[in-house]
């Protein structure tokens, strides 16, 4: 039985391999670069956002010109960049990003967008996993009259969930009348790590 077992895994396996490089994978994850391309490098200093452009998603910069399309600058200046904000912070192109805003500088005006102008799109788009904690604001726990829990718990949400700056939050008000809101707070961690202490 057990040999069986480990024969189907196997073949399961194999089966799930050969359905992803068929192209039934969901959405592909940004390209990686060639070793030696470029050093991993975050970026920083610099106001970035999404936008919707087409049918996909392309990565702007906000500088005191307006917003620089960096797909579009990139194509105009012939020089590398990250294609949108997974791939800039997946493979490191900070340094690359850089590098385009300050060519960018005293480029055309055609390389930038009016602000209002722009669609924004959820600022990343494939997250891995979201994990959520509860009662991280002390103050929070004390309006609903709940005791800050040693260690706070943990939770998920989705990426079909992923909402934009200035978009739309649908209620439900079939269940509910009254809703209160918070403040959520991002960190990104820049590098791969585990096992954090609190003083880190």
């Amino acid at each position: 039985m057990a040999r069986h077992r480990r024969d189907f895994l196997k073949a399961s396996a194999a089966g799930l391999a050969a359905a992803s490089a068929g192209g039934l994978a969901s959405a592909p994850a940004a390209a990686a670069p060639a070793p030696g391309a470029h050093p991993f490098e975050m970026p920083r200093n610099m106001t970035l956002l999404n936008m919707r452009v087409g049918n996909g998603y392309g990565l702007g910069v906000k500088t005191g010109r307006g917003i620089l399309n960096v797909s579009a600058a990139a194509q105009a200046l012939n020089m590398p960049a990250p294609t949108d904000m997974d791939d800039l912070l997946q493979n490191g192109r900070g340094g690359l990003l850089a590098n385009l805003v300050r060519a960018a500088a005293n480029g055309p005006a055609s390389l930038y967008m009016r602000e209002e102008t722009v669609a924004h799109a959820p600022i990343v788009t494939r997250p891995e996993k979201i994990i959520m904690m509860g009662f991280n604001y002390r103050k929070h726990a004390e309006e609903t009259n709940t005791t800050p829990p040693k260690d706070p718990p943990l939770f998920n949400k989705y990426n079909n969930t992923l909402n934009h700056h200035g978009g739309t939050i649908k209620l439900p008000t079939a269940v509910a009348k009254n809703f209160d809101y918070e403040v959520e707070l991002v960190i990104v961690f820049g590098r791969e790590c585990k096992n954090v202490s609190e003083a880190d």
